[in-house]
């Protein structure tokens, strides 16, 4: 199991998970090898667990616990539209990286991807409700035009 989140200890007080979208009771949950042991409502043989190796957990969205002021989930910024400072469209966020140092925007741009590590010497605004990033494009961030012919 690969674990997703910052807080693996809430989802022992969570009473629902969603396993690939189908909502699911949580009978119990425990730490066990860098990971967590999952007892499910109704999964009462090692076969029906196994039946479930390598789903999709999630919790519900309104059971997520607040995040401090200027912290985002990833789900909040998947879609959000890039824009920069100097009021350039870059494109959506398609994806996110998340690598040891921070993490990183997939960005669609003219046709290509580009990666926006998300620090705040670049990232300058996060809207949610306008849904909406903008950002500092420092040199070298962002591949050049091409000229028009």
């Amino acid at each position: 199991m690969h674990l997703l989140t910052d807080f693996p200890e809430r989802l022992q007080r969570r009473g629902h998970i969603y396993v690939d979208e189908e909502l699911r009771e949580i009978e119990s949950c425990f730490p066990h090898k860098g990971g967590l042991v999952i007892k499910l409502a109704g999964v009462d043989t090692p076969e029906q667990a196994d039946a479930l190796r390598g789903k999709l957990l999630e919790i519900p969205v309104a059971e997520a616990s607040p995040l401090p002021p200027g912290h985002f989930y990833q789900y909040q910024i998947i879609g959000l539209q890039v824009w920069t400072e100097q009021g350039r469209y870059l494109g959506p966020v398609r994806e996110i990286l998340s690598t040891p140092a921070q993490d990183v925007y997939v960005i669609d741009y003219q046709g290509s991807e580009v990666l926006i590590p998300a620090v705040k010497d670049i990232i300058r605004q996060i809207d949610l409700p306008l849904r909406r990033i903008t950002i500092r494009a420092l040199p070298g961030l962002l591949p050049e035009e091409s000229p028009d012919p």
